[in-house]
């Protein structure tokens, strides 16, 4: 049984969907591209963890965008053999006008339950 007990929400946008994610909501792509920016390339600080985690915060805007992020990281731990996923993060970091903490947990939960019953990539246009 493989698991896996401290995973943040913000450390796992596939860059594949922050880079769909930007163009849509008119986000411009880091120097370098999505991947570059998201992901480690080797073990690292704090420092480097967080600004790769604050790199993923114009994503979480959207009640739709938690959801599809949650959903992404549930298949994704699926598709790598994890049993047992706990999934953290920080609501209240993407609180603004119009969407509320209790908004912001929700569509993470329905994103988490989604992904645990389907595929989660969007359905083409």
């Amino acid at each position: 049984m493989k698991l896996n007990l401290h995973s943040h929400l913000e450390g796992r946008l596939r860059p594949a969907t922050a880079a769909a994610l930007a163009s849509e909501s008119g986000v411009s792509a880091p120097e370098g591209g999505w991947e570059r920016a998201l992901q480690l390339e080797s073990p690292a600080n704090l420092t480097v963890y967080l600004s790769k985690v604050a790199a993923t915060y114009p994503f979480f805007r959207t009640p739709q965008h938690v959801a599809r992020i949650a959903c992404e990281a549930v298949e994704d731990a699926a598709a790598d053999g994890t049993d047992y996923l706990e999934l953290r993060f920080g609501p209240a970091t993407h609180v603004h006008m119009g969407f509320a903490m209790d908004d912001a947990i929700a569509a993470a939960c329905d994103g988490i339950a989604e992904g645990t019953h389907r595929d989660c990539r969007p359905a083409p246009p």
